[in-house]
C-alpha cells in the first residue's frame, strides 16, 4: 500500500500482504529464537490457516523460520524478555505485535522489543 501525505509518498506492507505469508497468524505464532546478523532468522511455531499449503486439519501451529537476508543495518530496543517455557515446551519469547515493512524498513515488535532492520529479501519456510 503506497499512500501521500503532506507530499510525502509512504510506502507500507503489512506482512499478510507478502508473498508466501498468505494464511500465517503471526499475533498468535510463538517465537522461540531469533538471530541476527547478515542474515536475521524468525524461528518458532506459527499457526496456519487453511489459506497456508501447509495447514493441515487438527494441526494448527507448525515448526519453521522467517528469514530476512542481506541485512545492511538493525536497530534493536527494548530487550526485556526473559524467555518463557509455554505450551510448546520450548523457550517462548512471545508472539508477533507486528510485522511490516515501511519505507525501506521492516519493522518487527514483539515481547522482545522492537527489531528495526534493512534487508534485501525476505522468506518463510515452514515445516511440512
Amino acid at each position: 500500500m503506497e499512500e501521500e501525505l503532506i507530499g510525502v509518498k509512504i510506502e507500507h506492507n503489512d506482512y499478510w500482504e507478502w508473498e508466501g505469508f498468505d494464511g500465517v497468524l503471526m499475533e498468535d505464532s510463538c517465537i522461540t529464537e531469533i538471530r541476527v546478523g547478515e542474515k536475521i532468522v524468525f524461528v518458532g511455531s506459527f499457526q496456519l490457516t487453511d489459506a497456508h499449503p501447509a495447514y493441515a486439519a487438527g494441526k494448527a501451529f507448525k515448526g519453521g523460520q522467517i528469514e530476512f537476508d542481506g541485512v545492511s543495518e538493525y536497530v534493536w530496543t527494548g530487550q526485556h524478555v526473559k524467555p518463557q517455557k509455554g505450551k510448546f515446551k520450548k523457550k517462548n519469547l512471545g508472539g508477533v505485535d507486528a510485522m511490516f515493512f515501511e519505507n525501506g524498513w521492516y519493522y518487527t515488535l514483539g515481547e522482545w522489543g522492537e527489531l528495526r532492520f534493512r534487508a534485501e529479501s525476505k522468506a518463510i519456510k515452514i515445516r511440512k
